[in-house]
């Protein structure tokens, strides 16, 4: 596998590393050594397709997999790419936010939520934690 050139060989990492966060993302392998394994593949993958391609929506997606890791100093580094590489703000607010709760920084989640508009904000779930915070940010 050394001999592809760089852009396949990128875009081939790249797929591997989505194929294996899907994995666990889907719930088809969760929790344990072997949902730990799967992560660590998709990272090892996706890092090494980064490192031959840059490109911020594989950046956003090693914050991510870092992220259910619970590493959140190392999913800032990747959010920080992404945005260099011209990921919306949209995307991005409320990946900051979750890495803003990890780090106990709570007065930060409510403007890092408002800042992801509505589009984001659009799913369930995501629309329930933002008002909480809100509400928290205005109590």
């Amino acid at each position: 596998h050394d001999a592809l050139p760089i852009l396949p060989r990128a875009a081939a990492l790249r797929s591997l590393a989505e194929q294996h966060w899907e994995l666990v993302h889907g719930g088809f392998v969760s929790g344990g050594e072997l949902e730990t394994a799967t992560l660590e593949s998709a990272l090892r993958f996706g890092h090494e397709s980064l490192l031959l391609s840059s490109d911020g929506s594989l950046a956003l997606l090693l914050a991510r997999i870092r992220l259910r890791q619970g590493h959140a100093q190392a999913a800032l580094r990747y959010l920080r790419a992404a945005q260099a590489l011209g990921v919306a703000n949209a995307a991005l607010a409320p990946l900051y936010a979750e890495v803003a709760f990890l780090l106990r920084r709570f007065d930060a989640i409510a403007p890092l939520l408002s800042e992801a508009g509505e589009a984001p904000l659009a799913r369930p779930r995501l629309a329930a934690v933002a008002a909480f915070w809100h509400d928290r940010a205005e109590a």
